[in-house]
């Protein structure tokens, strides 16, 4: 089972790859004839006859510079300062069920998260043995995500390149995305952002492609890029409806009008049965082996573990953040933080887009539907108040001001004439556009209203850790080696001990010179020993004092936390771990089942 897992990660991260990589070769053009035709100054496909080695190309240098920065950046933050976060954590944890764990398996990826992060792991995690800072440190989790987020950059700049925007202008809006402190930070830490603005971008990408010249090759690769960014997050569901309608829209009015309106639409149809056939298979084939493993297709809405049970149990946290704003107003503000002149931009947008009739513009569905999902859900409280939720708005944005330094020549009004005089004025209005960002996206990282997330994991890093979030954030890897080290000294056999990877649980494991004593939340028997430990012959469960409801073994027995008679088992606690980053843990024997 471990072997097929490795092989489906190998599959995976050359999909990722291959998402991303351009091959350098002889090009021809292909036929022109396409839906829509091909207005001057579209994208043009090509087709390789031959590769042949050349030096590394302009692409290859931006994926690989941008790949070392975030790297490097994710280097310092989590081998040098230990600041790592949970949910990088997560699931690099998951990659290592698949493969380390106790009871090894292909479902031990679970079905609360979307599995392409953990899979992709994968490959990375098996050299834990090398370098053990892969999984302990949860290093394996920067790794991917550098290379996504490298990737997410390559992707924006060939848009620009595709739409034929001003090298100079070019590039300055790549560097503003590429720098933006968020792009920055999401591409080190090892969550799951980078992977999913890769897939978010490329689709906006092909999209825009597909937008002038109506060519099925792009619109297949919109398919592939909404298929994979569903199984990165479940946001993106709200990204392939939006391109549906934009796709039936478009590939109506975009077509000959000499041609009838119903052969037009139906035409259209066929269009979005494309775009949307490899999420309907995506989100169907997750459900079904979801549903068919664990009895629940859904598990992200009815786990325990999942968003919904996390809201319920922490009552009165998805709130303003402290802010005392409404949610709409937080949410806003964390958007512009972003794009400080998005409402600027937004508006000349609208009047140049009619103006030209310029049907690029609806190109960017997949950057806006699931910025308006995560709107829409936080304000009606399925979801935190974090900054990270809004991260799409970056490269929507400064598409967007791409767009308005680059109008196609065949579309009305031709360039205006203060862009068409020279390149310093388009270099000005480019830097205009994204440099706003670089300073807002900094201030609101700092801010605990605005980027309670961003300001919790890194405050500390240049400072010292003066609020409580902050110390507990600092002490999460010492703690949860602390705890692993004093259980590892008891000396107990595999299988002893029951431990919900929930919290710290999972850091803890992974952290252990003996990891198999664990029995954990992803072993096919855990269900079974929680509920009878005495029946399987496990002496000791191992529970946090705040399992807000979630932590399985306290779900299964209130009060075992305590020790004593719980129900028909009799307990004793055998050694308390009380520290700064974790829950204080307790080592509870189960001694006696009066049922038997």
């Amino acid at each position: 089972m471990a072997i097929l897992a490795c092989v489906v990660a190998a599959a995976v991260v050359l999909l990722v790859v291959g998402n991303v990589v351009e091959f350098r070769g002889s090009p021809q053009v292909e036929d022109g004839t396409v839906a829509f035709g091909r207005p001057v100054g579209s994208v043009a496909t090509s087709s390789w006859r031959r590769l042949r080695l050349t030096r590394p190309s302009g692409t290859t240098v931006l994926y690989v510079s941008t790949a070392v920065l975030y790297l490097a950046v994710g280097a310092y933050l989590i081998l040098g300062r230990a600041s790592i976060v949970g949910d990088a954590e997560s699931r690099v944890a998951q990659a290592w069920y698949v493969v380390g764990s106790r009871d090894p398996h292909l479902a031990a990826i679970g079905f609360v998260w979307n599995p392409l992060p953990s899979f992709a792991a994968i490959p990375v995690v098996l050299f834990r043995g090398i370098w053990p800072a892969l999984t302990q440190e949860a290093f394996a989790g920067a790794i991917v995500s550098s290379l996504c987020m490298a990737g997410a950059v390559v992707q924006f700049r060939l848009a620009l390149r595709d739409m034929q925007t001003t090298t100079s202008i070019a590039w300055v809006l790549t560097a503003c995305f590429a720098l933006n402190p968020m792009t920055v930070y999401y591409g080190s830490n090892g969550m799951s952002e980078a992977m999913y603005l890769l897939f978010l971008v490329g689709a906006a990408r092909y999209l825009l492609g597909w937008s002038v010249t109506g060519g099925l090759r792009l619109l297949v690769l919109v398919a592939i890029n909404l298929g994979l960014g569903y199984l990165t997050r479940y946001e993106t569901v709200a990204a392939a409806l939006s391109v549906a309608l934009v796709v039936f829209f478009v590939g109506t009015r975009a077509r000959d009008r000499s041609r009838p309106v119903r052969e037009r639409r139906l035409a259209a149809g066929s269009d979005v049965v494309v775009v949307l056939f490899p999420v309907v298979i995506a989100f169907v084939a997750w459900a079904v082996v979801s549903w068919v493993i664990t009895g629940q297709p859904f598990q992200q809405f009815t786990s325990s573990y999942g968003n919904a049970s996390i809201i319920r149990a922490t009552a009165g946290a998805v709130g303003s953040n402290g802010s005392g704003l409404p949610k709409i107003a937080l949410a806003l503000l964390q958007t512009m933080s972003y794009a400080p002149l998005i409402v600027l931009v937004g508006i000349v947008v609208l009047v140049v887009g009619i103006r030209r009739r310029d049907r690029r513009f609806w190109a960017l569905a997949p950057l806006a539907g699931p910025l308006a999902f995560s709107t829409l859900a936080y304000v009606d409280g399925q979801t935190f108040g974090f900054l990270r939720y809004y991260i799409p708005v970056l490269p929507l944005y400064l598409l967007a001001g791409a767009l308005l330094l680059t109008p196609l020549p065949s579309m009305r009004p031709a360039s205006p004439a203060w862009l068409a005089r020279g390149r310093f004025a388009g270099v000005l209005a480019a830097l205009l556009i994204g440099v706003p960002g670089l300073v807002g996206s900094t201030l609101a990282m700092a801010s605990p209203t605005l980027g309670p997330g961003e300001q919790q994991y890194l405050a500390w890093v240049v400072g010292p850790a003066t609020t409580t979030v902050e110390v507990q954030a600092r002490a999460f890897l010492p703690s949860a080696r602390s705890i692993a080290g004093q259980i590892d000294k008891l000396g107990l056999p595999d299988g002893s001990i029951a431990l919900d990877t929930f919290n710290c649980g999972s850091l803890v494991v992974m952290n252990s010179e003996r990891p198999h004593q664990f029995i954990i939340t992803s072993d096919r028997d855990f269900q079974k020993v929680v509920a009878d430990p005495v029946a399987f012959n496990v002496p000791y469960v191992l529970v946090p004092q705040d399992g807000e409801g979630i932590e399985a073994i306290g779900v299964a027995h209130p009060g075992i936390y305590d020790g004593g008679q719980i129900a028909d088992l009799q307990t004793q606690v055998v050694a308390q771990y009380k520290t700064a980053g974790c829950s204080t843990y307790r080592l509870i024997r189960v001694t006696s089942d009066q049922a038997n």
